[in-house]
């Protein structure tokens, strides 16, 4: 916790009172507030309050990031050309190399649209008042290609990563490989999520880390009880498993692998890709469906309606392994699957 009073404090404070599963039953009933993120949306609303604990995360980190870059001390002194300045700066970064995503500009530039309105939603700042959402455009920026890693890029670039970073960096990159996690579920793994007997990672509404609330539980194979049993040692219960806080500290020693060795980066998303295409291949060969290169590659371009039951109930397994829920098999097919 921050020392009461401080800049993070008054974020963190801020934030906490904005995320719904921190509030009373008595203030949500008041207030009308959804208690999830599903019906927020249903009412579109859902864009006024917090409902993970990484987004919550994000949007701290992301304004304590800004309230340093302008030397703030205080929430009163923070004014819309704050937040301007500090975007116009990680554009510099961006179009200088020094960052690799501007995936991670954008993000950073929600984060703080998500603060605005825990200002205006805590009363901290009033309707009246100029909202600090930057106005400074970043469509123009090319994104990370979405898509997988082969087997190979994989290995290289954890091997990179074994060498040149903490080593806590490559096992958060392996448990996402394995599990096909997203890289804000595998920073915020808890132990509680982690079955080392029966080889599971385990993932539920209580956890508020996956994204639009969806629990599920990955099967993993045999051969990842020891990178289990690596990260879960002596931590118990809601005992978060790695010590680093920041997503895009992660995401950045893939980009830098990626850079170094050649290799095209699709972020860390590469890794829930390449899960997904293993683990679709496995749910087609259960069925006796030999999963050729040929078959795979046909199944990734063929029209939707020519899908057959067992093709996409493979790709409905998958879509519940990554934490989509049944029915996102275009969503696998094109942002997953393909090269």
């Amino acid at each position: 916790m921050s020392k009461s009073g401080s800049i993070k404090y008054q974020i963190e404070r801020t934030i906490m009172q904005n995320t719904v599963d921190q509030m009373s039953k008595k203030h949500r009933k008041a207030n009308n507030i959804p208690t999830s993120k599903k019906e927020a949306q249903k009412r579109n609303i859902d864009y006024k309050y917090i409902y993970s604990y990484s987004t919550s995360k994000n949007v701290m980190n992301t304004v304590n990031r800004m309230c340093k870059y302008n030397n703030i001390k205080n929430l009163t002194e923070l004014k819309p050309e704050h937040a301007d300045n500090y975007i116009k700066y990680k554009v510099k970064q961006l179009k200088n190399g020094e960052i690799t995503s501007s995936n991670y500009v954008k993000s950073e530039k929600g984060n703080i649209a998500k603060f605005d309105q825990c200002l205006l939603q805590t009363g901290k700042r009033s309707k009246h008042d100029s909202s600090i959402t930057s106005k400074v455009e970043v469509t123009f920026l090319k994104s990370e290609p979405r898509g997988r890693y082969t087997k190979e890029e994989g290995n290289m670039i954890q091997n990179y990563i074994k060498q040149n970073e903490p080593k806590e960096k490559l096992l958060i990159s392996k448990i996402q490989r394995a599990a096909g996690l997203r890289i804000s579920e595998a920073v915020y793994l808890k132990a509680r999520n982690v079955d080392v007997k029966n080889c599971r990672i385990i993932i539920k509404d209580k956890d508020n880390i996956t994204k639009g609330g969806r629990p599920r539980t990955v099967q993993l194979s045999s051969d990842t009880k020891n990178l289990l049993k690596i990260i879960k040692k002596d931590k118990k219960g809601k005992e978060r498993l790695f010590k680093y806080k920041s997503v895009e500290s992660v995401q950045d020693a893939v980009r830098i692998a990626c850079k170094e060795l050649d290799i095209k980066s699709r972020g860390t998303h590469g890794f829930r890709g390449e899960f997904a295409y293993k683990r679709t291949k496995q749910y087609l060969e259960e069925q006796d469906i030999k999963a050729t290169p040929y078959r795979m590659g046909n199944l990734i371009e063929k029209h939707g309606n020519g899908l057959t039951k067992k093709e996409r109930l493979a790709l409905n397994k998958t879509s519940n392994d990554l934490g989509h829920g049944y029915g996102r098999i275009r969503d696998i097919r094109e942002s997953y699957l393909k090269r």
